[in-house]
């Protein structure tokens, strides 16, 4: 059966060390869990075993890597930022593309100008796409080939249907028998992390009650304190 495994780590803190006050205050200190994570999104073995196309006439064939909701739940709010893809000819005329619902809606085209032969290419999305998890995501080429013969990479299978060999030729989905070499990058989001001595919640407050008054009130912090976050802004 096909069952997909999320690429995605647990990811906890680390560095855990404390600084103990007196016998009844004990600071702890921790490098919060990493953000800005990313990983590659892709159904093939990431090795080019073959290629694919039409022996019979020139075609224009969009070839596609599709996710359903319940693969792509971790990573909803992510950006799709590359797309990775191993094509074997160089006459072809490619487009990277982005669809996405049931009946695959593109949202998003790139012409690819220049490309690898027989190695993989990245290309950089000019605009990054969220990915929205509530709904299928496809991802993947078009490829307009003015002769016959193979162009699009693939590996040994198997394949894993109707997601990884998704081709379409006429408006028509068909399944190519093997999965294609294509690979979207995703980026996690990066969320900020507050630094505080305080334990989040208001107990009282402090003032002058003879006049007023200006203060400066400020919290520290000691080299050690912050090494973890050295270049943040």
């Amino acid at each position: 059966g096909q069952e997909w495994l999320s690429p995605k780590d647990l990811n906890p803190p680390t560095d855990l060390f404390t600084e103990v006050q007196d016998e009844n205050d004990v600071n702890l200190f921790w490098t919060a869990p990493s953000t800005g994570d990313s990983t590659y999104l892709h159904w093939d073995n990431g090795v080019n075993y073959t290629s694919f196309g039409n022996f019979l006439q020139p075609v224009e064939h969009d070839y596609v890597a599709k996710w359903d909701p319940n693969h792509i739940t971790d990573y909803d709010g992510w950006t799709i930022t590359k797309m990775r893809f191993y094509v074997t000819v160089p006459m072809p005329t490619i487009k990277i593309k982005i669809w996405t619902g049931p009946d695959a809606t593109e949202i998003y085209s790139q012409d690819v100008p220049v490309f690898n032969v027989n190695s993989w290419t990245d290309i950089t999305f000019d605009t990054p796409i969220t990915i929205d998890a509530s709904t299928q995501l496809w991802a993947g080429l078009n490829i307009d080939m003015p002769v016959t013969g193979p162009v699009m990479g693939c590996d040994e299978g198997p394949a894993i249907s109707g997601y990884g060999d998704l081709y379409r030729f006429n408006n028509i989905w068909y399944n190519g028998g093997l999965n294609w070499n294509i690979q979207i990058q995703i980026e996690e989001p990066v969320l900020p992390t507050y630094l505080h001595w305080d334990n989040g919640e208001n107990y009282t407050s402090i003032g002058n009650f003879l006049q007023p008054a200006v203060f400066d009130f400020a919290s520290k912090w000691d080299p050690d304190n912050i090494a973890a976050y050295d270049g943040w802004t």
